[in-house]
């Protein structure tokens, strides 16, 4: 569901439009001047008390596997964007959101996972979700089952990862292709759907930094943080998640 239909059931708000395209640079420019916050920006979306165990921890490969998966759905993206020029430009967020989701990006494994959405001076609302991303962290919450069978899961999939693709005007139109998309399960087979369906030829880059963040992921995700602090006590209580950072990605 949209981010407007979750929180009209928590308290009453708001939306500004943003107007017509050759406009819409300055509208919108006025709006932040105001300090009118985007609807986008300004949730917080976090695991309810309801939920069950967090497994991150315990997921390995299963869980790199579903990185692979967001990676090649990235990669494709841009033939998306293109097909759907009708969508505002403003609008696409999925370099900088759903592309570190394969990478560095911090992905929470949850068993029986409910999601409460907080929107300030509104409220807040509850219920079971697949997946949902937290703009605030940066971080996507997925249940357990996702990992056991993502096709099977790749409706809710799609709808929790439609914030990390794009937001704005039309973006319930793009449940139903990231849905196809994430069945595919590699860039060629995406790439191949896409081909048949007659979308635009386009490509996202890949950097020398994207390709050392992918190999960092694969060996850290594993969990073999865990293995040092079992076996070394003076890295117990060390914090392992600082190489999502993007500032130490340039230092690297």
């Amino acid at each position: 569901p949209t981010l407007e239909a979750l929180f009209s059931k928590a308290g009453t708000f708001y939306l500004v439009e943003t107007g017509p395209a050759d406009e819409r640079e300055e509208v919108i420019a006025f709006y932040d001047a105001m300090k009118i916050r985007r609807l986008r920006d300004s949730y917080t979306a976090e695991v309810d008390s309801k939920s069950g165990r967090d497994i991150t921890n315990l997921s390995g490969g299963r869980l790199q596997g579903l990185k692979s998966v967001l990676h090649a759905l990235a990669m494709v993206m841009p033939r998306v964007e293109k097909q759907r020029d009708h969508l505002g430009p403003d609008g696409w967020v999925y370099r900088k959101r759903l592309k570190p989701l394969g990478e560095a990006g911090a992905i929470r494994v949850i068993r029986n996972l409910q999601v409460r959405m907080n929107l300030e001076g509104v409220g807040s609302v509850s219920d079971a979700m697949t997946a949902r991303f937290d703009p605030q962290e940066k971080t996507l919450l997925i249940e357990e089952a996702v990992l056991d069978d993502p096709r099977d899961h790749s409706w809710g999939l799609a709808e929790g990862l439609i914030p990390c693709i794009f937001e704005g005007s039309g973006e319930d139109s793009l449940v139903e292709i990231v849905e196809l998309l994430l069945g595919r399960s590699n860039m060629r087979e995406m790439n191949s759907y896409l081909d048949r369906r007659h979308f635009p030829m386009m490509e996202m880059k890949e950097s020398a930094g994207d390709q050392r963040l992918m190999r960092l992921a694969e060996v850290l995700n594993y969990g073999s943080y865990e293995n040092l602090r079992s076996h070394f006590e003076s890295l117990k209580d060390c914090d392992f998640n600082k190489w999502r950072d993007d500032a130490l990605h340039k230092k690297i």
